[in-house]
């Protein structure tokens, strides 16, 4: 017993001397936004890490504050202890904190990138058989900022369920060209936390033709609560001539037809203002042409492209 614990702490002492090699980021995942209170925006997000190392270890505490381009934007911590163990892989479950006012200074600066570089720079406490040492931290991370704010606001927490057309008044309005619709798009909202959508700009191009089918805009403030469902009517305009080139499939029972859409959604949070990008495939599988009041069903793919 008295050979095995001196060996033991020779082996501690051997890897402490010489050093043990850091934790390696692999990836983040499941980014989930959480809620919203007093301007502090707060989400989860879970790290995986692998350790190179031949020694277990458990990591007690790790706190860092978020930073881009050199400022500090939030700060953020793990949520409970993990274990380190040799040779593995782990998650490390991590909740952050930002400001929205500076979120909002740098919203359309982190859009225009494909990918935004974030820094995670802090303290980790270790706890180790023998001791408990703590050490500093930076951990950069890669984010396709754009995708994760849509995939969360919209594209996967908000849906559309259904169209209904209340007005339909083919090749008269506008002529032989155009038709004036007004839309209903039911949205859920999946988020803990209230938003008003300010403006919506959309259009529904087939995938089939590359041509696009309805196009509109809608810029009359409106409440979304937490947790809720609202229709938000939609003023559009179709172009008949490339509707009319995707009818025969509806009309001989060809299927369903896919549709992209694409737009910008502009919410506030409390007082702050962001405009989002969105983009979602749709399977038109009813007639389009009806009887006004008539409904058309769009089921969301799972697949957006």
């Amino acid at each position: 017993m008295k050979k095995y614990l001196i060996y033991t702490i020779l082996c501690l002492f051997f890897l402490s001397s010489c050093g043990v090699s850091e934790p390696v980021f692999l990836a983040s995942d499941n980014l989930e936004f959480k809620s919203v209170k007093d301007s502090i925006f707060n989400f989860s997000i879970d790290t995986y890490i692998y350790n190179p190392a031949r020694l277990t270890y458990r990591l007690k505490e790790l706190n860092f504050e978020v930073q881009y381009e050199k400022e500090k934007i939030g700060y953020g911590k793990l949520i409970h202890p993990v274990k380190i163990i040799a040779k593995d892989t782990m998650v490390l479950p991590m909740e952050c904190s930002m400001n929205l006012d500076r979120l909002q200074e740098k919203h359309k600066e982190l859009l225009r990138n494909q990918n935004a570089n974030f820094i995670l720079e802090g303290t980790a406490v270790a706890v180790h058989p023998l001791k408990t040492s703590s050490k500093d931290i930076s951990l950069n991370l890669d984010y396709d900022v754009k995708k994760i704010i849509a995939d969360n606001m919209f594209n996967n927490s908000v849906t559309v369920e259904q169209i209904g057309i209340e007005k339909l008044n083919p090749f008269s309005r506008n002529g032989l060209t155009k038709s004036a619709l007004l839309l209903n798009i039911e949205l859920q909202n999946r988020q803990h936390f209230d938003f008003q959508i300010e403006q919506i700009e959309i259009s529904l191009r087939s995938q089939e033709t590359n041509k696009i089918a309805l196009k509109g805009f809608m810029n009359t403030p409106i409440n979304v609560n937490s947790l809720e469902s609202i229709k938000i009517p939609v003023e559009v305009e179709s172009n008949n001539f490339n509707v009319l080139q995707d009818m025969g499939r509806f009309i001989l029972g060809k299927g369903a037809i896919k549709y992209i859409g694409t737009g910008y959604v502009t919410i506030r949070i409390q007082e702050y203002q962001f405009e989002i990008p969105v983009q979602k495939t749709f399977n038109i599988e009813a007639k389009l042409f009806g009887n006004t009041g008539s409904k058309i069903r769009i089921p969301l793919l799972q697949n957006n492209k």
